[in-house]
């Protein structure tokens, strides 16, 4: 009873006043052209502005009702609430509708590009490069454990790294997972003995070394060691995947650099390299874009540094490790070495 009661009163609303007067007047035109069997043209037109009348009276009474009701009221509220306060529309157009918003938004002035030369170019290469993440994997979360420790059967430093993170799919999904190490020397080459794919549907896959070809490639005329791994069935809609590996590097006989270069764009990352006596910290060097990355302990053994902010490709980290003082290894004529891995 009580929804038919609402039943009633909502229609009594809508058909209340105007709009049965808009009715009336509807039906007595269209009564009056009918029984105008005369033909007077004065009574035709008079019956076709009554209909006209009674359609705009019908439909503004329409209007005026869905304007007072509370829904409707709620609706446009919402609407004018996203377009001027929150402006979520635009996090709802395409690619190309949103690129062209931002170039108007950030466009410089006739006179900023009087005194800044091809700054407009450098806008356009910086929208593309942030809508261009869609299109990558990225990662969560990232943490590298390395331990530099002396191999005294091969009279060299050994350095074990243990990686783990989140990846997430881009638009087109999930690419292989790709390991390189820049900058091998040592007549043993450098390793990664397992990789590690884990599924919140598909369980855990586990890839050995034996499985896992590296192949060498010349990198901006630099020797590289670069492998990747096949996602497989693990990489089909899941909304991410865990990733663990161990990798192991051989050092350039007392000394070695231990470091890390993002080739995704990985949001938080987390640093340490804890070395066993007599391998000590030397030195430390870092390519970041911003002040994001904080060390958080450094001692002759233990380096950590951290980053909770976002982190493009080409950032990374590297630290000289060493059995002996950094001043010795340049008095005995050793150049340090680039950056020696990338995940």
């Amino acid at each position: 009873m009580k929804y038919l009661s609402k039943s009633y009163h909502w229609l009594t609303s809508f058909f209340f006043n105007y709009a049965w007067l808009g009715v009336i007047l509807i039906l007595l035109s269209i009564i009056g052209q009918h029984e105008n069997t005369s033909g007077n043209e004065y009574l035709s037109i008079f019956f076709e502005v009554l209909v006209t009348i009674g359609i705009a009276v019908l439909v503004a009474s329409i209007f005026t009702f869905a304007s007072g009701t509370s829904q409707f009221m709620d609706k446009v509220r919402e609407l004018l609430s996203e377009i001027v306060l929150t402006r979520d529309f635009l996090s709802k157009i395409d690619s190309e509708s949103k690129r062209d918003a931002i170039r108007a938004v950030i466009r410089p002035s006739s006179d900023q590009r009087k005194i800044y030369a091809n700054i407009e170019d450098y806008y356009d290469s910086q929208i593309e490069k942030a809508l261009s993440v869609s299109k990558k994997c990225v990662r969560s979360q990232y943490k590298l454990n390395c331990h530099p420790f002396w191999d005294e059967e091969h009279n060299v430093i050994i350095v074990d790294q243990y990686a783990s993170y989140r990846l997430y799919p881009s638009t087109n999904g999930y690419d292989n997972i790709k390991v390189a190490f820049y900058d091998h020397h040592a007549e043993k080459k450098p390793e990664c003995l397992y990789v590690n794919i884990s599924s919140p549907l598909k369980g855990k896959k586990r890839i050995e070394r034996k499985n896992l070809e590296l192949t060498e490639q010349i990198v901006e005329g630099q020797k590289v060691l670069f492998g990747e791994v096949s996602l497989g069935e693990m990489g089909h809609q899941h909304p991410h995947l865990d990733i663990d590996m161990h990798l192991r590097e051989i050092g350039r006989s007392h000394w070695q650099v231990v470091g890390f270069q993002t080739l995704l764009p990985t949001d938080g990352f987390a640093f340490i390299v804890k070395c066993t006596p007599p391998v000590k910290v030397q030195s430390v060097n870092s390519f970041w874009a911003g002040s994001g990355l904080h060390i958080n302990e450094r001692s002759d053994y233990i380096l950590s540094a951290s980053s909770t902010q976002w982190m493009s490709e080409g950032t990374g980290i590297s630290v000289v490790v060493s059995t002996t003082d950094e001043e010795n290894i340049e008095a005995n004529g050793e150049n340090k070495p680039g950056d020696d891995n990338s995940e």
